[in-house]
């Protein structure tokens, strides 16, 4: 990638005319990474040298963590086609869920053991399809929340076991308190703390 990076030309021996590709204006190479992925090999400092990095930090809004899942879950669903409108309550639920592991702290401010696993928007996008496609396929077509959780435990405890007992307490402290303070969604997901095993 260095000499195409540097030099917008690249070599293919098979070709006809020398076997050189000139880069057309407008060229770019994108590349993505998770920070706390090291990856297979280190990026050399020279390749680092030719690009520019940005940090797309986590999603702080609770609110807008719902709409990407809904409208992500959404789009994927009318590409798998399944005829399945989004559950807006699991959508909030699972957004809530996402943003208090991730920052260590519920709303009501009590203070939580943060998974060492990468608790993505895109994660929970996956987590929320998951759960979704099931219903469509397997169940009546509405979200069941024992499945939301399973999903949910695969997600966090898929590189370190270790995050199973984080999971465990979240659901102990943060959704039996949302529990006892708004009853509802959030009763029949502590319900599913069965599952957490």
């Amino acid at each position: 990638l260095i000499s195409v990076m540097s030099d917008q030309i690249l070599n293919i021996p098979e070709l006809e005319n020398d076997g050189i590709v000139f880069a057309k204006q407008g060229f770019n190479i994108i590349g993505t990474a998770n920070t706390r992925d090291k990856g297979v090999n280190e990026m050399s400092g020279a390749l680092k040298r030719r690009f520019n990095f940005e940090t797309v930090e986590p999603v702080r809004d609770v609110s807008l963590e719902k709409e990407i899942i809904i409208r992500e879950a959404q789009d994927l669903a009318k590409t798998g086609h399944i005829d399945q409108p989004v559950d807006i309550n699991a959508a909030e639920l699972l957004a809530v869920t996402y943003h208090e592991l991730r920052e260590g702290i519920t709303e009501e401010g009590t203070k939580l053991e943060k998974p060492n696993a990468v608790m993505s928007t895109a994660e929970a996008v996956s987590v929320y399809y998951q759960t979704m496609s099931s219903a469509w396929y397997y169940g009546d077509g509405k979200t069941d929340l024992g499945e939301l959780t399973q999903n949910l435990l695969g997600a966090v405890c898929k590189e370190n076991k270790d995050d199973l007992e984080k999971l465990k307490s979240y659901f102990r402290i943060a959704v039996k308190e949302k529990s006892a303070r708004k009853g509802g969604i959030w009763t029949e997901y502590l319900d599913t703390a069965k599952y957490l095993k």
